[in-house]
């Protein structure tokens, strides 16, 4: 059973997850179990 707030075996996208609040949030979805992060950002040298 998952944790409450958890993301146990889900696979996100994150937009803007190359600073500020997207990598944020990416942070928190990988130390809350998701099995798979997409960061998508438009700067590839991020």
């Amino acid at each position: 059973m998952s944790s409450p707030g958890g993301l146990d075996g889900k696979v996100i996208v994150i937009t803007g997850g190359t600073q500020g609040l997207g990598a944020a949030t990416a942070r928190l979805a990988a130390g809350r179990g998701a099995a798979g992060i997409t960061i998508v950002g438009r700067n590839p040298e991020r």
